[in-house]
């Protein structure tokens, strides 16, 4: 059984497939697997992948309704310890980055261990820490914890079930609050930058505000009484105000647009 599982979903994805293979085949730590997920791609993605054959160990390209049931296919595939998505366009932020995640999971193992994502705007080339750091209940209500930057163990999956496919954007938050506050699956930060995520701007983020606040509205139901929900997004509204100018960065953090 490797120590890693990196799975990599993809789609027309031509423009950033090759940044992540390299990224993961970089790696100095080898007990790892490599599984991409395609979406039936029609560009040349499948043909770019390929040429890196060496470095993964399956490839599967199959029609799928969206980014979870990808990622649920890539989970079944997976025989890994700990599992961590990078999906395409992403990267690790440098090649001992699983190095550092075994050493510090044979040090104090957990379901669930999470790092910092660096992320980039394509369009302006601003660059900040998404950090969520030591978490809480309320911080599990208000954040979402990057799949980029978490390796979850597969007993965790196995424990927890796999990702909500009826959920379009949330599923991630669903996944994270069903495992910790519902299975009550261990977990654990540690300050380091794991990976880099990029972005292609407020439009973005804005443009997707509305589905996402449903979702995770819809999600939060499930695992938070009224007087919580009432209480942190209390909070939250607070919170805006005090930002002002920071407001977008705000709604990235706690997983808008991202």
């Amino acid at each position: 059984m490797p120590k890693f599982s990196i799975i990599t979903v993809c789609k027309n994805s031509e423009q950033t497939i090759e940044r992540t293979i390299c990224s993961v085949a970089e790696q100095n730590f080898k007990d790892y697997e490599y599984i991409i997920v395609d979406g039936a791609s029609t560009d040349k993605t499948l043909e770019l992948a390929k040429k890196y054959k060496r470095h993964i160990n399956k490839i599967i390209s199959e029609p799928d309704t969206g980014i979870y049931e990808a990622m649920n296919k890539g989970i079944k595939l997976t025989q890994g310890e700990y599992l961590l998505f990078l999906n395409a366009g992403d990267l690790f932020l440098h090649e001992n980055i699983l190095d550092i995640a075994c050493n510090e999971l044979q040090k104090n193992s957990s379901d669930v261990f999470y790092g910092n994502v660096l992320v980039l705007d394509n369009k302006t080339g601003r660059a900040y820490i998404k950090r969520i750091g030591l978490t809480n209940r309320r911080k599990l209500f208000t954040y979402t914890i990057p799949h980029q930057a978490a390796f979850v163990a597969r007993t965790a999956f196995i424990k927890a079930g796999y990702y909500d496919e009826t959920l379009r954007i949330a599923a991630d938050y669903d996944w994270f609050l069903r495992a910790i506050l519902k299975y009550k699956c261990t977990y654990r930060f540690y300050d380091f930058i794991c990976s880099i995520f990029y972005t292609d701007g407020i439009s973005n983020a804005v443009g997707e505000m509305p589905a996402q606040v449903v979702e995770r509205k819809l999600v939060q139901k499930r695992y938070y009484n009224f007087i919580e929900r009432k209480f942190y997004n209390n909070y939250i509204s607070r919170k805006i105000v005090s930002l002002g100018r920071g407001f977008i960065d705000f709604c990235v953090g706690c997983g808008l647009g991202s």
